[in-house]
This record gives C-alpha cells, structure tokens and sequence, in this order.
C-alpha cells in the first residue's frame, strides 16, 4: 500500500490511498484498489459542493468530476484522524505489468474548490507492484535450487521448469559447444533428458564440460519469455580407448618346432589403441612377464624363462582415461645339448660297428653320445616334436646330424 499526502488547505488533509489487492500470473497484471480521502486538521467543519476532482492510476484517469455536478464534501469534527476519513470517491483498477513481470505505478489526485482558489489539494507519487513471475526457471536434477554437476554423459536426468503458473507450458532445449537441440515441447512440470554421448566430441582434451538449459516459456500460444540454466557433465569410462594386443615371433625355428621356445625365441608385441568421441591417444606402457616397455611396437630380448608369459598394455587418451588389457602365451622348456665325451674308432663294416684295429671301416663318421647327451636328446626331442634315431640298444648320430642340433 502507498499513500500520496497533500498539503493542508482550509484546515482538511487529503490522501489518496492505493492498495494492491492481487496480482494474475496468467495475464501479467495486478488489481490495485484507491481511495480519496480526507480529514479535518483544524476546528473549522468544511462543507462544499462545487469541486473538480481528478485521480489518475498508471497514467490513466480512473476518476473525474467536474465542479458542476454538485456533489457536498463535508468533512466535519467526527472526521479528524486519517484513521476515520471521509471517502470522497474510491474505485480499482487493473495494471498490466512490464514484460520481465515488474511494474511500478504512478498516481496522482487533484481537487479544487471551484469558488476559492486557496481550498486546492494534490499529490503525486509512485509505487511498486508485486514482482510477478514470467518465464520459467529451469533447474536439473533438483528443483527449485539447480544441481549443477549432473554427473555422466549418457545418463539421464530430470529437467524441472519450476512454471509459475500450471497454465505455462514449455519447449526445453540445450547447447554444448557447437551442438544444440531440443529436449522437449509442451513441458509442463518437467521432462527427462538422456544426455547424448556424442557431446564428448565437443571436448576430446578434456574430463569434463559446461553446457546450458533454456527453457521457453508459453502462456496459450503466446510466448513469454526463456530463461536458462548452466550445468556440467563428464565423459564416462566407457569412452576409454579401445586396445588390442598383437603377438608375433620375430625369427623362424625349425619347421617342426610350434609355439614359443625358451632361450631361442623373442616376442615381437603390437599395441593397436583408438580414441573415442574424439579423444587422441597419449601414452602406451606394457609389461611382459614383469618387464616394463614403452611404446606401441616393440621386440623383447630372447624368452629365458618356459610355462605362462603375461603381456599386459595399458593405453591413456587426451581425457586421462585409461584401458589396461593382457594377453598370454606359453613358453616351451628347452635347454641346449651338452656334448660330454666322442669317441671314434675302426670297426669291422658299414653294418658291424665292433672294435677291430685292422678294419677296413673308419668310424671317424660314428659318434658315440654319452648317456648324458642321449638322456637330453630324448628330453627336448620330446620337448619339441622330434626323436633322434637309434642303432641297436645305444643312440648313434652322425656328426652332422649332431651339429645340426647344436645349431638349433
């Protein structure tokens, strides 16, 4: 309420009074009602009825009467506080508000005796309306207050509009760097929104990001207005890069011989990686059997050790998310020959390998292995898929047979 005083003239005070009854959200406006009003101030009873009166709300004249109509204001000892006046005219009226929801009135009165210049009142002033609520104020997750950290690409959450009128409706749309959409039309109380995965295009170098919600807000078909609302989502673990390990042998052994041999062969491993949404791969480490490595391509040093080799890879993108992924292979036990006595002789014939000095056939071509070397051929010839041959009871190899094992 606001009261606009005039000065005291033929000992009467005037007012005029406004009041704000109610304010409509739908139609943007207030209803104001206004009383003219006056007491006696001194001892003298006033009583005439020849005035010009004229009030004036938010700048249209809700009440006029010229001095012509006789209409007796008489203000009298019964009348002298502002507590207990004379209502000299009084009405309402209804005021639209600015389009934000703001409004501040003017209002003014004047009233004249026609027949002394002197019995004149007036005053003039302004007031603020209620602020009346238009467009709706979205929050996520929570309402009314936002919840600005609304966790993870690909989830979903609620959108709430907050409307302040249940005849509002709404169209609720987003922005994420270079992308924009429309979560919803015809949004009343609120709406759910899975957040597209596809954002983290948006930021391949980075963990996480700030996007905006606008909501716009209709009365009927008419618009109203938009208001927006900030919020930060981060790129999920599902978006680490995706890793294959790739594992060779270098060099080539012996036809015969499959799978990995220990103190022969290396392992030549191959880390493929892809980013996501966007995302560049930053950094390859591995493992093999316990030894770190570095890089994407590399080749071990020759395998000393036989059963289970783990390789392990673990591959980190511009968004510090990492994928660790293993791969294992078996070593087969073997262990090289040892020569520990040869002994050559001459014996009687190609097929009659007995002593005899005099013997027409040299056995500089025979080898006769010790038990140790035959017991350690039987071994790896088991190992790797092939047997030595035998004469009678006892292994015979010919020298380069022999030496071809050795060079295995």
């Amino acid at each position: 309420m606001a009261t606009f005083y005039s000065a005291v003239a033929a000992d009467v005070k005037m007012a005029l009074r406004v009041t704000e009854t109610s304010a409509d959200v739908n139609s943007n406006s207030s209803t104001v009602s206004w009383a003219l009003i006056g007491w006696l101030v001194g001892s003298s009873w006033y009583s005439n009825s020849s005035h010009n009166i004229s009030v004036v709300i938010n700048g249209a004249t809700v009440f006029r009467r010229a001095s012509e109509t006789k209409v007796t204001i008489s203000i009298g000892t019964d009348h002298t506080t502002e507590a207990n006046p004379v209502t000299i005219a009084s009405g309402t009226a209804t005021i639209p508000h600015d389009s934000d929801g703001s409004k501040t009135l003017s209002a003014s009165f004047s009233c004249a005796y026609k027949w002394v210049a002197s019995s004149a009142w007036s005053a003039s002033g302004t007031m603020a309306l209620t602020q009346i609520a238009r467009a709706s104020q979205p929050s996520c997750v929570t309402y009314p207050g936002t919840t600005q950290d609304i966790g993870y690409m690909g989830s979903t959450i609620y959108i709430h509009t907050n409307r302040a009128s249940a005849s509002f409706t709404h169209t609720v749309r987003y922005a994420w760097g270079s992308k924009s959409g429309t979560i919803a039309n015809g949004v009343e109380n609120n709406c759910q929104w899975t957040l597209p995965l596809d954002l983290a295009t948006e930021i391949p170098n980075q963990y996480s990001g700030w996007g905006t919600i606008y909501c716009d807000t209709y009365y009927g078909g008419t618009f109203v207005g938009t208001k927006s609302v900030v919020f930060k989502a981060s790129v999920p673990s599902s978006t680490a890069p995706a890793v294959t390990i790739t594992l060779e042998r270098p060099r080539s052994t012996t036809p015969a011989v499959t799978g990995y041999v220990q103190g022969v062969d290396q392992l030549k491993v191959t880390i493929s990686a892809t980013g996501k949404y966007g995302a560049t791969i930053t950094s390859y480490s591995s493992t093999v059997d316990g030894a770190a490595y570095s890089g994407s391509i590399y080749t071990t040093g020759i395998l000393t050790k036989s059963g289970a080799i783990r390789v392990t890879a673990t591959v980190t993108d511009s968004r510090g998310w990492k994928n660790t992924v293993s791969k294992d292979i078996t070593v087969q036990a073997y262990t090289a020959p040892a020569v520990t006595s040869v002994s050559a002789y001459r014996c009687k014939s190609a097929t009659d390998a007995s002593l005899n000095a005099a013997g027409a056939i040299s056995a500089s071509s025979q080898v006769a292995v010790s038990r140790r070397w035959a017991a350690q051929m039987e071994e790896n010839a088991q190992s790797i898929g092939k047997k030595p041959q035998k004469q009678g009871g006892n292994p015979k190899y010919s020298i380069c047979r022999l030496i071809h094992y050795l060079a295995m």
